[in-house]
């Protein structure tokens, strides 16, 4: 239980921090995050497909799930998580093209 709350801090902390950033380091350090991700054939390929590309680079939800160390951590390590990623890009993109 203190773990959890001691990582939960640390997980506001480092919030506060990133919102502070200029905007360029912020994308510096998803940039360096979607270069971690494109180590992964999964993640390749699903960058490679037209209809998530964009989704991947321009989405506000993705993009800040993407910023974040501990998701890149997880979707990596983690299969049902990174599931859940994948099925975060394909909400989205059937929301930016239903228009919804």
């Amino acid at each position: 239980m203190g773990s959890f709350i001691i990582e939960f801090l640390f997980e506001i902390a480092v919030e506060a921090v990133f919102h502070w950033l200029p905007k360029r380091s912020r994308e510096k350090i998803l940039a360096r995050h979607i270069n971690r991700l494109r180590k992964e054939d999964w993640f390749c390929e699903l960058e490679r497909d037209y209809r998530y590309e964009y989704i991947i680079c321009q989405n506000s939800r993705v993009r800040k799930f993407l910023s974040r160390e501990k998701n890149i951590k997880l979707i990596t390590n983690v299969d049902t998580e990174k599931d859940k990623f994948i099925k975060l890009i394909e909400e989205e993109h059937h929301k930016f093209t239903t228009g919804r």
